[in-house]
């Protein structure tokens, strides 16, 4: 049982870590965008 806990405390960390990474990803994207929108008009 404790663990059992242990790794789903391990594996909840990851999840966080991941979905900060492809945050971080997802603004550089947004950001790259607009600069292309930009050129673009």
């Amino acid at each position: 049982l404790h663990t059992l806990a242990l790794v789903e405390a391990a594996e909840a960390r990851e999840m966080v870590k991941l979905n900060i990474e492809y945050d971080n990803v997802k603004q550089t994207c947004d950001d790259c965008h607009e600069k292309y929108k930009k050129k673009e008009s």
